[in-house]
């Protein structure tokens, strides 16, 4: 999932809203990518994705609406 998440997030610059509700295989890595590559992600749902850690949502920018 890290891989298809990394080509999201480099290809996809303009993307505004991402939802990951529930994503089992979401980890650190994937949201790290996303936070620094699409920069203009106002919004993303990271739900139940549970191999996300705290430490990973508190690297988050501000400017990123958490759902």
């Amino acid at each position: 999932t890290i891989t298809a998440v990394k080509a999201v997030a480099s290809e996809c610059k303009q993307l505004t809203t991402l939802h990951l509700y529930g994503c089992d295989n979401i980890s650190d890595a994937a949201v790290e990518a996303l936070a620094s590559e699409c920069k203009q992600l106002t919004s993303l749902c990271l739900g139940f994705c549970d191999k996300v850690s705290d430490a990973a949502i508190a690297n988050i920018p501000n400017t990123l609406r958490l759902c």
